[in-house]
């Protein structure tokens, strides 16, 4: 039931105060994650009740490499220069945690009350603690998450208590370096023969993707280093780069091998990691209205809780019995699944948002500020010029 295919959906970016030159929001990178949430729903529902829809789609699964860059580079964007003191730091965590906690406690209660209804087994206490506490990734055997497709929340968790640290490097060099040491040391560790591992243990651990967040924080600084005067050609050619490259890794690239349990290529990792740092960076730099528009900037607001929700209705939705027939094209099972699970996706997820996600940004903002407050009373403070 928890096999994990795809990454995390998070909004990482915050609207605060921009540095001098710089924008108040990155819409090309919210537009691509409403993008990669509707890949997520069209792989899920070809997957999740497998019907010999072809090994093809499952380029979407690639999902991961892009979120996580966008991650990383939302992060930079909003708290570059922004996390100087204990208070920040602590301030960064609150808001952090009240982003993604809510929507995920709601979704780990649902799929404990779904299972509980139809009898199912219930996995023990201790999973479902490490759960709620998001130490699940630590832990090889729960380190896929039982809340489906959940594993790269924990994922993203260890990258935020990481980050903090990270983004006082302020250097294009410092973050390349961070790039090149994180590729090696994800080679490393995909060259260890664990020999108990579970499935899919190298392909969700932190290791694993950690160079990912790195082409993110990458991408940041060259952004930051390119004049908004040369911001449109350069954005151009990025998303050429983007698409030629993406064309280049389906076609001649290093694959994951028949199943996601063996080890992740460093030339996989490498390839995607450029050809979506190619990608973010020309949303960045120049948005393209083919995939940044009104329609894919409401996805990417509510991709969070599309992300979340949608395999919980793919899992019990009442076209099941439907997909299990064998006289029925895998084509119309696929269009069937679709019709139901996308709309179905996009509509829990708007309701999620406004009643779970919204609520939990604002709480975070309100503790974050009140927070500030009381340690500002309680201690001489020096004046910032």
């Amino acid at each position: 039931m928890t096999k994990p295919l795809l990454g995390a959906i998070s909004d990482d970016f915050e609207v605060q105060p921009p540095p001098a030159g710089q924008s108040e929001r990155l819409h090309g990178i919210d537009a691509l994650r409403g993008l990669a949430a509707c890949g997520i729903v069209i792989l899920h529902s070809a997957f999740i009740r497998p019907f010999g829809a072809p090994g093809s789609l499952g380029y979407l699964a690639l999902g991961v490499p892009l979120f996580f860059i966008i991650s990383a580079f939302s992060l930079s964007f909003a708290y570059d220069g922004r996390l100087r003191s204990r208070d920040d730091v602590i301030g960064y965590g609150i808001k952090r945690y009240a982003r993604i906690a809510p929507l995920f406690y709601v979704m780990l209660l649902a799929w404990v009350i779904a299972l509980f209804i139809l009898n199912h087994r219930l996995p023990a206490f201790p999973i479902i603690l490490l759960s709620a506490t998001f130490l699940f990734g630590l832990d090889p055997h729960t380190q896929g998450s039982f809340v489906p497709a959940g594993w790269s929340i924990g994922v993203e968790m260890l990258f935020y208590a990481c980050f903090a640290v990270i983004i006082r490097i302020q250097s294009l060099k410092g973050h390349a370096l961070l790039l090149a040491g994180s590729l090696l040391l994800s080679g490393l560790f995909n060259s260890i023969p664990w020999t108990k591992a579970p499935d899919y243990f190298y392909y969700t651990h932190f290791l694993t993707n950690a160079p990912y967040f790195a082409f993110g924080l990458v991408g940041y600084r060259v952004y930051r280093a390119i004049p908004p005067v040369h911001r449109r050609i350069i954005g151009h050619a990025c998303l050429v780069a983007g698409f030629a490259l993406i064309g280049a890794m389906i076609f001649w690239g290093p694959q994951l091998g028949p199943a996601a349990s063996t080890r992740v290529p460093t030339g996989l990792i490498a390839g995607w990691g450029l050809a979506f740092f190619s990608l973010v960076l020309s949303q960045a730099l120049w948005p393209n209205p083919v995939l940044s528009n009104p329609t894919t900037l409401f996805l990417g607001r509510i991709s969070y809780s599309i992300y979340l929700v949608h395999p919980l209705l793919i899992y019990f939705s009442p076209l099941t019995p439907w997909l299990s027939r064998p006289d029925i094209s895998w084509r119309v099972k696929l269009f069937g699944a679709l019709s139901f699970a996308l709309p179905a996706a996009i509509l829990c997820g708007g309701i999620l948002y406004h009643v779970v996600e919204k609520p939990g940004q604002n709480l975070g903002r309100r503790l974050s500020i009140r927070l500030n407050e009381a340690l500002f009373r309680s201690k001489p403070r020096a004046i910032r010029l």
